[in-house]
């Protein structure tokens, strides 16, 4: 038998208090199956919507409110947020998710157990449609060379700085800023786009998961 893992989900706010618990609150209804808490990090929003939120969940277990002293961006702010997961919840798995998604899949947890029991993956993405269907996933022209990730080195790197160069959980991560974590740009798009699913390492409408 099979041991139940264990979710964190990591939610990044700034300024939208309606939004936030919009998500909050659809993962909380949807989520039938699996053991997960929610980690909820304030990037020190100037209208204490962050406070706002920690006394709408003081009651609840599954929600944990970070209140940032600074704004720490799109990648620091969601790094205190893993780092605090792997610290205090010890999660089998982090979730990366947007605070304008809306988790519509009642089996979300079960899928990404199942596929990492058939895969054995690092990190998962799930399957971004827009409204009519047409698949959005981004996508790289061509692979890596060695010269691309010899750049990524953050030894070799001097404008990388040490909180980029180190994973949340203090491992050096040299590909972090060529896959997007050291620097983020919150998507304008609202149509149906992702969230990623990391395994101890590392949804807008919720989109399926790749098969």
């Amino acid at each position: 038998m099979m041991n139940e893992m264990n979710f964190v989900f990591v939610v990044l706010h700034y300024c939208a208090p309606e939004m936030t618990a919009e998500c909050i609150d659809s993962i909380r209804k949807r989520i039938i199956y699996g053991s997960y808490r929610i980690v909820i990090v304030d990037n020190a929003s100037p209208d204490d919507s962050g406070i706002a939120l920690q006394e709408r969940y003081s009651g609840c277990a599954d929600v944990h409110v970070l209140l940032n002293e600074t704004n720490e961006g799109f990648a620091r702010g969601n790094n205190a947020g893993y780092r605090y997961a792997v610290e205090n919840l010890h999660p089998d798995f982090l979730i990366a998710i947007n605070n304008d998604v809306l988790m519509l899949q009642p089996d979300f947890l079960a899928r990404i157990e199942s596929i990492y029991y058939e895969r054995n993956f690092h990190v998962l993405g799930p399957d971004i449609l827009n409204p009519d269907g047409e698949r959005r996933n981004p996508h790289r022209i061509r692979n890596f060379t060695k010269k691309d990730l010899h750049r990524m080195e953050p030894d070799d790197d001097p404008a990388l700085s040490p909180n980029e160069a180190a994973s949340p959980f203090g491992k050096p991560n040299p590909f972090c800023r060529g896959l997007g974590f050291s620097k983020g740009r919150k998507r304008k798009e609202r149509d149906r786009a992702g969230s990623s699913a990391g395994r101890r390492g590392s949804p807008r409408e919720l989109p399926d998961l790749l098969p």
